[in-house]
């Protein structure tokens, strides 16, 4: 009977440290979760705050060109047209472009690496790597509260 209260009494331990390292990774999934929760929503309010100036600065350029035209300033009609196009544009176009660039760049990264391809946009934005680091207080791997 003592070998097999032994035996007992060790896969309860195991079973008991495997509950609480389950419960610290779930707690660091958690906390990774919310900093990108975070960081999304912070990335969505400064893309609020550049599309509210690229607004204002967009109807700027348009109530000039007005104000040039009503004084009767001689303007190519055609070029404004293009220029204020390619301007109203210029957002939506450079989005696509950055993003295409971002994604060669980290899967080409990926592969030299080794590792499974993960958008990481916190990563090359702000210098930090919440996915590794997601609390100042992580020490060897394991979040203490």
């Amino acid at each position: 009977m003592g070998q097999q209260e032994t035996a007992i009494e060790y896969q309860t331990q195991t079973v008991a440290n495997e509950i609480s390292l389950i419960q610290q990774k779930e707690h660091t999934y958690a906390e990774k979760a919310n900093y990108q929760i975070e960081m999304y929503n912070s990335i969505k309010f400064v893309n609020q705050v550049f599309l509210f100036f690229y607004i204002v600065f967009f109807s700027v350029i348009h109530l000039l060109l007005l104000v040039q035209y009503i004084q009767g300033v001689k303007r190519d009609e055609v070029a404004d047209t293009v220029w204020l196009t390619i301007l109203f544009w210029y957002p939506y176009l450079i989005y696509s472009v950055e993003k295409s660039i971002y994604f060669c760049i980290t899967y080409v990264l990926s592969l030299i690496y080794g590792q499974t391809y993960v958008y990481q946009f916190d990563q090359l934005l702000l210098f930090t790597d919440f996915y590794y680091d997601p609390t100042p207080t992580k020490q060897s791997g394991v979040l203490t509260q």
